[in-house]
């Protein structure tokens, strides 16, 4: 997985200031009170960065598995049979990283109210989300965009290697091989 380092860690870096940009938004608002909508502008930046990073993995996807069946081919990230189904993962991944956020900040603004927490509490606990742990050193939405960003590497790592297939005329099918009591 490292040929997508690069796209990865960019996604990463890209989504972290804007998840606590958000974050800090919402304190500034509301306090750490009320419901946390992300912005329109926040929206429109998810949507770029999420369109980019899936657009540069699933052409890097696609381009090495057709040079690793040794066919001198073109990878083509628009073919028909993918098309509608890569807009469509791109709209529900940007639909996740818009209301993921939201959903961390409810946790929290839900806990301190089930505690009886003051207001001023309650923001606390939700800039929790932007500063260092203690026990581990890691700052929690920093977590959150690399967990995404590795698990969306995944994903569409994996998008780009069948369509590739479809599109090489040489892979007939495929089968998964599962280790002996592995299920």
């Amino acid at each position: 997985m490292e040929v997508f380092e690069t796209p990865m860690n960019n996604f990463r870096d890209e989504l972290e200031p804007l998840f606590r940009k958000e974050i800090e938004r919402f304190l500034d608002l509301a306090g750490g009170m009320g419901e946390f909508v992300t912005s329109s502008e926040a929206e429109q930046e998810i949507r770029k960065i999420t369109d980019r990073f899936v657009d540069d993995v699933l052409l890097t996807s696609g381009q090495r598995e057709l040079d690793r069946l040794g066919l001198d081919l073109t990878f083509n990230q628009l073919s028909p049979t993918i098309a509608n189904t890569l807009q469509n993962y791109k709209d529900q991944l940007t639909e996740t990283l818009i209301f993921g956020t939201g959903k961390e900040v409810a946790r929290k603004v839900d806990a301190g109210m089930r505690r009886g927490a003051s207001t001023d509490e309650i923001a606390e606990d939700i800039r929790s989300l932007l500063q260092k742990e203690p026990d581990t050193g890691r700052i929690p939405i920093a977590a959150r965009a690399e967990m995404i960003a590795r698990t969306e590497v995944a994903l569409v790592n994996e998008i780009g290697r069948l369509d590739a297939w479809d599109q090489s005329g040489v892979v007939a099918g495929k089968q998964w091989v599962v280790a002996a009591g592995a299920c």
